[in-house]
């Protein structure tokens, strides 16, 4: 591609051509999710075993430095803390300051390349851009025993996430981590396709990482009143009292459609459009004043925000099949974004009603990288053509959310896709109201691959 033909194109399709993944609770393959998500099952882990016997979870909500549950959804030491030192060329002093979440998307990065098929030669000084979601340093509240040397800085900044990539693979292309909290993933997907249709890179790797190292976080949150005491994210569920905390890493391949197909890709999955927004003034405010808590989000901006990335996409409320939600399982959440559902695809031409599940209920909440298993998720149901429900957790409806059983229903079963190809949308909103919309096609090539 030379220098002179790289024009902005908004309607350029991207292609989902390669994938991997960190998540929690000893799930390591594919098939393993795609069971546990089937299955309707759960995952947990008991913090102890994490923070220490000191951290006692208790009841009491709003206990400074206590956590509100004994679960969290823990990955395995070696996911998160194994890397081989001697092959990504770090001395041992830099390796004991690299954090671990820097090490979980190096080694992420790595394996979606050979995924993908991508030719690690081919790689040097190509036009490759990073794209990284993240919210937290995994050693934030950290003091190292023997004070800071020469790969502090680098070892724990959040900037690293995505230039660490870059500079073991020799990319010349952009290199950022986005920050919007647990909206970050969508966020560095937006930044990925928005420079891939500007011509600023010519391929992608992009995701998102989340660690869960200090019970100072957990703690705090606990405050805040949002952790489920029993472990579990009831999305949408009458019962809904919070969310599970949860760590992981994702990261996917993708570059332009007719560039995928034109280079044999395998095509996982088509990103059909992107939105982001901020979540503005409540939805009753009146005058300059916001209206609202910063963590609090709105119904009006969350419809904004849908509309406008079905427009990016050319679509109609009644073309999309399927949402799966933010759906943290707390009451304000659930409510405002399942009635911002129901609003945005209310259509009386629908010949099916929309179906809504939440990730989140199987694995808890990922935070950062929410977006990450929620896309996870909806490239499994699209390898298998398959919707998948929520988790058994979900019993009972919300009564706060207008369900019309017509147009939109929580999707409790196994249920094939119909013959035609099928659209998804994903939500993921940030704890300070920055949210996020994508649409995803499911993969219909023009001929069979070779």
């Amino acid at each position: 591609m030379t220098h002179s033909s790289r024009t902005a194109r908004q309607d350029m399709p991207i292609a989902i051509v390669g994938y991997s993944h960190r998540l929690p609770c000893g799930i390591r393959r594919d098939d393993e999710f795609w069971q546990l998500i089937c299955e309707r099952r759960i995952t947990q882990a008991n913090v102890t075993k994490r923070y220490g016997r000191g951290v006692v979870p208790i009841e009491e909500a709003t206990v400074p430095g206590r956590f509100g549950s004994p679960w969290e959804g823990l990955l395995e030491d070696d996911q998160r803390l194994g890397i081989d030192r001697g092959f990504f060329g770090l001395s041992v002093t830099e390796m004991i300051r690299t954090e671990q979440q820097v090490r979980m998307v190096l080694s992420c990065a790595w394996q979606t390349v050979e995924h993908a098929g991508w030719d690690f030669h081919a790689l040097r000084n190509s036009r490759t851009g990073v794209y990284i979601g993240a919210q937290v340093p995994g050693v934030a509240n950290w003091r190292h025993m023997y004070g800071p040397n020469e790969h502090t800085v680098s070892g724990t900044s959040l900037a690293m996430l995505a230039n660490k990539i870059s500079h073991h693979f020799n990319l010349m292309g952009s290199s950022i981590t986005f920050c919007t909290a647990c909206s970050s993933g969508l966020t560095a997907f937006h930044g990925a396709i928005i420079s891939l249709q500007n011509g600023d890179c010519d391929q992608a790797l992009v995701g998102a990482v989340n660690a869960l190292t200090s019970p100072i976080i957990s703690g705090s949150f606990n405050i805040m009143q949002v952790i489920s005491p029993d472990g579990k994210c009831s999305s949408f569920d009458a019962r809904a009292n919070g969310y599970m905390r949860s760590e992981g890493g994702f990261i996917f391949a993708i570059k332009p459609l007719e560039t995928a197909e034109r280079d044999g890709d395998q095509i996982y999955a088509v990103i059909k459009a992107t939105s982001i927004n901020a979540a503005g003034a409540a939805d009753d405010a009146i005058g300059l004043a916001p209206g609202r808590y910063l963590t609090a989000p709105t119904r009006h901006s969350q419809i904004d925000l849908m509309r406008h990335a079905m427009d990016r996409a050319g679509l109609s409320a009644d073309e999309v099949d399927y949402i799966e939600a933010h759906a943290t399982g707390t009451q304000v959440g659930d409510r405002i974004e399942g009635n911002a559902i129901s609003e945005t695809f209310r259509s009386d031409s629908r010949d099916e009603p929309l179906r809504i599940s939440s990730v989140k209920s199987n694995i808890g909440h990922l935070e950062a990288a929410a977006f990450g298993s929620s896309l996870m998720k909806v490239i499994m149901m699209m390898r298998h053509r398959t919707f998948a429900p929520i988790s058994k957790n979900y019993r009972t409806l919300n009564p706060e959310i207008d369900f019309d059983p017509r147009c939109m229903h929580v999707q409790t079963e196994v249920e094939p896709f119909p013959s035609r190809p099928v659209t998804i949308g994903i939500n993921s909103f940030g704890l300070g109201g920055a949210g996020g919309h994508c649409l995803v096609g499911e993969y219909r090539p023009k001929k069979k691959r070779q």
